[in-house]
């Protein structure tokens, strides 16, 4: 016969027992729930692709619209679903509507809109192919928090109007892709490469271009904060009317940039290749062009203020009508720069390290004085201590002074600053 003891222990496991049962009920119509789910969004799908085919073909000939109501209805269920699944179930989903051509738009096949939708920590590489390819997807206006994007690549992608937050691009590839009025924040495109892209934005915080390769992208009219392009390559890129406030863009190649009428605020040019970059009408205050080529750049009607050259190559540039405050030239090249009607004097660029043939205000060209001093009779000298060559000649000519002393000029394009000293033989 049961003891007591033994009814109350049995009758108290009881309870503890239908909870368990209960938990391991909900775990399983959880789990059902999962693989049922994206079943239902496609059968969902088919069906309003069906019904919105159906409206169009019922419509009179002319212009066809497809019905209002259908598309309304298909985002709300659609939402409604990505608010049910957790991230690994979205990205399923999100691969299924792909796959469909249902995050795709063309004239031929509408996209579902998944405006506002909520997406976070997901791995689009789930989604791509074979892990590395993502073509024609739309993701305009949904927000995406921690996504990863890493070493996909992207052709006619969409993300238009997203919220990014934290998403991770590295080592991708961007073909015609549109980030047109995204806002980015900490963001990461590092070793990624972009061709024809879009990234004109009103908000990009604290994104890492570092060591990427862009070829013909578009930054106009944007805000940028606290980017970074260390080490990049930037080809016919475009700044123009946009706000770069502590950018960096240190050892980085720039060729063809154009930051006409930019707002240029505390800017890291240091030992940067600028090859014909456009600075026209452009404010720049604050900004370190240390060590930097700038050959051939244009500085016309740019306001300059406390902006650093110490050491730069401005050779072939010009700043034709351009306001300078306090800008430092220290030994800077300015061989046949061009300086006609700025408010610069000779004498504040009479510690760069070459002048020769340049242009200053009045239209006057000036010309580099005897770097051996007048008198001089022995000519195997020492070359000037900090001063060296790593590319072109010193050359020897006749002074224009006196026929008995020698004069060295300047011909190189770039220099370094740790080769060893050389002579001078007459």
């Amino acid at each position: 016969m049961t003891s007591q003891k033994q009814n109350v222990q049995t009758d108290g496991s009881i309870p503890a027992t239908r909870d368990k049962n209960s938990v391991k009920f909900r775990g399983g119509l959880k789990f059902i729930s999962s693989l049922l789910l994206p079943f239902a969004l496609g059968i969902f799908t088919v069906g309003v692709t069906f019904q919105q085919q159906s409206a169009v073909k019922q419509q009179p000939a002319g212009p066809r619209k497809t019905s209002g109501a259908a598309a309304t209805l298909a985002q709300v269920e659609i939402l409604n679903i990505f608010r049910q699944l957790d991230a690994h179930g979205n990205i399923r989903a999100i691969r299924f509507l792909y796959e469909a051509k249902q995050r795709t738009d063309t004239p031929e096949n509408r996209s579902l809109d998944l405006s506002t939708a909520e997406l976070s920590d997901i791995d689009f590489r789930e989604a791509s192919i074979d892990k590395r390819i993502l073509n024609d997807l739309l993701l305009t206006d949904v927000f995406l928090s921690n996504a990863t994007f890493i070493g996909i690549k992207m052709a006619h992608v969409n993300f238009a109007l997203a919220q990014l937050n934290t998403a991770n691009f590295s080592s991708a590839g961007f073909n015609n892709t549109s980030f047109a009025s995204t806002p980015l924040s900490n963001t990461i495109f590092a070793d990624a490469t972009f061709k024809n892209v879009n990234f004109s934005s009103k908000n990009i915080r604290g994104v890492n271009f570092t060591r990427s390769t862009l070829v013909h992208v578009d930054f106009s009219f944007s805000m940028l904060y606290n980017v970074d392009f260390s080490s990049a390559s930037l080809t016919n890129v475009n700044f123009s009317h946009a706000q770069l406030i502590n950018a960096k863009f240190p050892s980085a190649t720039l060729k063809g940039a154009d930051f006409s009428n930019a707002q240029l605020t505390n800017l890291n040019f240091t030992s940067t290749n600028l090859i014909l970059s456009d600075f026209f009408h452009a404010n720049v205050s604050n900004t370190n062009f240390r060590q930097s080529s700038c050959v051939a750049s244009k500085f016309n009607y740019a306001s300059l203020s406390y902006c650093n050259f110490w050491y730069s190559n401005l050779k072939y540039a010009v700043f034709h009508e351009a306001y300078l405050n306090q800008a430092n030239f220290s030994r800077a090249n300015l061989y046949k720069s061009d300086f006609t009607s700025t408010n610069i004097m000779e004498s504040e660029l009479k510690d760069a390290l070459s002048t020769e043939d340049a242009v200053i205000s009045n239209g006057t060209i000036v010309h580099d004085e005897n770097l051996i001093n007048e008198g001089q009779t022995d000519y195997s000298i020492s070359h000037i201590n900090g001063w060296t060559l790593s590319n072109g000649n010193v050359t020897p000519v006749i002074s224009n002074k006196s026929g008995s002393n020698c004069q060295v000029t300047l011909q190189s394009l770039y220099w370094s600053y740790c080769v060893p000293t050389c002579q001078f033989i007459r």
